[in-house]
């Protein structure tokens, strides 16, 4: 083997530092941790937490949550399973509440001030993208591509709801149909709000069919990064999906932290 081959056929391994550049200290010792605690310091711009039911994966996720609020005080976003839950009650059964006060804010650093409060929903969503135009435009571009229908946000006095064309030209309010244009809504806007430096998000896939939750994977991974980067943020994701877990590189196996029942969660590249 001559020297110029040895050299182009060898092959750089990454460190650990290159692979997971992100310092975050993390330690869980609750719940099914309590007899083995478990501590991690070094993140990758995207993580997974997979495993079955009953592993631990969302303990964790709350730890690794509330580390985040404390190095990132008011940047990090939660979004959990039951986000949409407020989004699917009629106007009628939530005047009054958080969402009422949001909409009749008048300033945006009012709207951010209530978002601060930990409940996370998909009303935080429209209600943000009630103050915030540029947000409106990427998000129906992204909808528009995806979805192949003309979309439109019309803001009225209960607030901004979303619009599309029918068949025969008419135009009507979309409220009680399409769960996954509602989830993408949700996720997509507090992807793209540089507001927020690490977004968490609690089974991505919900509603979304498979072509859906790659077209989402492929916007997530543009915008995962180092928070202390212009428009990038660092993501987890608690997932079953195996369409979300695209592994292409030996070393993406360290972004992804394994769960097992009874066994500690472990990098699935140990």
């Amino acid at each position: 083997m001559t020297a110029e081959h040895s050299a182009t056929s060898s092959v750089a391994i990454p460190s650990t530092q290159e692979i997971l550049p992100i310092q975050l200290d993390v330690q869980c010792a609750t719940t099914v941790f309590q007899k083995n605690p478990v501590a991690f310091d070094r993140w990758a711009p995207l993580n997974y937490l997979v495993g079955p039911n009953g592993s631990g994966k969302t303990t964790l996720f709350n730890s690794i949550m509330a580390a985040a609020r404390g190095k990132w005080p008011n940047k990090v976003k939660i979004l959990g399973t039951g986000r949409l839950g407020p989004l699917e009650k009629s106007v009628s059964n939530i005047l009054g509440d958080m969402t009422q006060r949001l909409f009749s804010e008048d300033s945006i650093e009012a709207v951010y001030g209530t978002l601060f409060s930990g409940q996370d929903t998909a009303h935080q969503a429209f209600q943000l993208l009630e103050k915030r135009r540029d947000l409106q435009l990427r998000v129906l571009g992204f909808l528009r591509h995806v979805f192949k229908k003309t979309l439109h946000f019309k803001s009225t006095r209960r607030g901004l709801v979303i619009t599309g064309v029918s068949v025969d030209g008419a135009s009507y309010q979309i409220v009680d149909e399409c769960h996954g244009l509602k989830e993408l809504i949700t996720i997509l806007t507090f992807l793209y709000d540089d507001t927020f430096s690490v977004l968490g998000i609690d089974e991505p896939e919900l509603h979304l069919h498979p072509q859906f939750q790659r077209f989402l994977l492929d916007e997530i991974k543009q915008v995962a990064g180092d928070p202390g980067e212009s428009g990038k943020k660092l993501v987890f994701l608690v997932t079953h999906s195996p369409i979300l877990l695209e592994l292409r590189r030996l070393q993406d196996l360290a972004s992804v932290l394994v769960f097992s029942p009874g066994v500690p969660p472990r990098e699935s590249a140990a």
